[in-house]
């Protein structure tokens, strides 16, 4: 049995957010084809001096300037998404909260990451989040452990995966 009450269920607020998990993707397959990485060249073993030439006319992308306009288009394109996915969560809560109940209704709302924190998310090098453990001196206490990597998808997937939780409940 599937819970429909109202013009919305349950799973019809899932496909709405699997759509706006497949947009999210597409903003971030065309920051990748307006700024893609560069490809990596092989190396030779052993160089060879004489063909280098000074002042090659090799295209050198500069990786932190190209990084930062794909967050800057990706974050445009999201923040223009944002008031589509409040209002998607906001709907989907108001309906399980009225026809399932207020405890399900928290258990959307409280998903986290929130949107905000999604689009805000910090950009960490792989050595940052993958830190080596380091010999500290007892007198000096730990660095807190580095902060999670949330993206908006990762806000929108948590809002999905409660709705699924919440509609295999009710079936």
């Amino acid at each position: 049995m599937m819970c429909v009450a109202g013009n919305q269920p349950t799973s019809n607020f899932i496909e709405e957010g699997y759509s706006f998990s497949a947009r999210i993707h597409e903003i971030w397959k065309e920051a990748d084809g307006r700024f893609p990485w560069p490809k990596p060249q092989p190396r030779p073993l052993i160089p060879n001096l004489l063909t280098s030439q000074p002042g090659s006319t090799e295209e050198t992308i500069d990786l932190s300037e190209s990084q930062a306009r794909r967050s800057a288009m990706e974050r445009e394109q999201e923040e223009k998404i944002m008031e589509s996915l409040k209002d998607w969560e906001s709907r989907a809560a108001d309906w399980v909260g009225r026809f399932i109940g207020l405890e399900a209704r928290d258990k959307v709302i409280k998903s986290g990451p929130s949107f905000e924190v999604g689009l805000n998310r910090g950009r960490k090098s792989a050595l940052q989040l993958m830190r080596p453990p380091t010999r500290r001196n007892k007198e000096v206490p730990p660095s807190p452990p580095p902060l999670p990597y949330w993206t908006l998808s990762d806000a929108v997937g948590s809002r999905i995966d409660a709705l699924k939780k919440i509609w295999e409940q009710a079936r």
